[in-house]
Formats: structure tokens, C-alpha cells, sequence
């Protein structure tokens, strides 16, 4: 929320942090869905342990998150970075990276990894959004970063699932 930080910071650092106190008093596990964001995004394949500097506000605030879910010993950390399915807009773009899953593809991963602690990077292979989204649409049209000016985004922020492939495979 560019526009507004008091929504990040009282959503997801402040709200997040009494979520986890709530977890911790009632020994509950917490599963936070934070975001590939908090990497650099300059060159990909991040892996779980990489330096964090997070691209945008909004990833500073999730990062903000994760600080207070790390706190925590009975949590898991989930760095994702969802897509809408179907993809909500008219065009995607072509000249960044990211490791994309549509958000019911999620669903299933995070419904496998309930019993880990830590943090956990869930992701597709590395795409552009629009290689990702053309595989179900079609139809959808090419953008390029240099023509978005909404929103601050990285140039790679794929990430390395091998941890994540691991855990699913044994």
C-alpha cells in the first residue's frame, strides 16, 4: 500500500505481531504467507538463507511480518509469490523473472508442509509473468517493467525451491 504505509504497517507488522502473540500464548502454530519481495530481486534463484532487502514498501512491511513470526519457534515462514488464476489483468510482463503459482496450486503445497518449521520458499520455476500466464490465457498481451509506474517491482525474484522440492519428496 504505497499510498497508505499505516495499512501495511498495521496489517502486516503490527497485526502479524499479535497474531503471533495470540499463537504463542495459546501454543498454536502459525503459517505466515510472506512474499519473494523481501529478496533484492536483481538476480534470482534466491535461496532461503540469502541476504533479505526488500524491492517495495509493501515487501518491507511483510518482511516487518516475519520478523515477529521468527520469534516464534512453532512457525513456518512461507515466501511465495501468487498469482490470481484467473490472472486479473489484460497484459503481463515480459522483462522480469519471478517463481509464480496460481493460488490454488498454493493451497495444495501449503496443505503438505503444516508440520515444518522455519521458512520455506514455495514457488514455480522461473518465468516471466507473462511465459507463466500465457499458459492459461492466451490471449493475454505483452507489457514491458519500463511501462508500469504504479508499483516498484524487481527484475528477478525467482527463487530456489530445493528445500521446498526436498520436503515434498521424501
Amino acid at each position: 500500500h504505497i499510498e497508505s504505509p499505516s495499512i501495511s504497517i498495521n496489517s502486516n507488522i503490527i497485526g502479524t505481531s499479535n497474531i503471533t502473540l495470540s499463537c504463542i500464548k495459546h501454543k498454536t502454530k502459525l503459517i505466515y504467507i510472506s512474499t519473494d519481495y523481501v529478496y533484492p530481486c536483481v538476480d534470482g534463484n534466491y535461496s532461503e538463507i540469502d541476504p533479505l532487502l526488500p524491492v517495495n514498501e509493501y515487501a518491507w512491511s511483510k518482511l516487518g511480518g516475519e520478523c515477529a513470526v521468527q520469534l516464534y519457534n512453532n512457525s513456518l515462514i512461507l515466501r511465495m509469490a501468487l498469482c490470481q488464476k484467473p490472472f486479473p489483468h489484460l497484459k503481463a510482463l515480459t522483462d522480469i523473472k519471478k517463481s509464480y503459482l496460481y493460488m490454488d496450486e498454493a493451497a495444495e503445497i501449503i496443505l503438505k508442509l503444516v508440520n515444518e518449521r522455519g521458512i520455506i520458499n514455495v514457488g514455480g520455476n522461473a518465468l516471466s509473468p507473462y511465459e507463466f500466464v500465457r499458459k492459461t490465457n492466451p490471449k493475454v498481451e505483452k507489457i514491458t517493467l519500463n511501462e508500469v509506474n504504479d508499483v516498484k517491482m524487481g527484475k528477478n525474484s525467482s527463487m530456489n525451491i530445493n528445500k521446498l522440492n526436498n520436503i515434498l519428496n521424501d
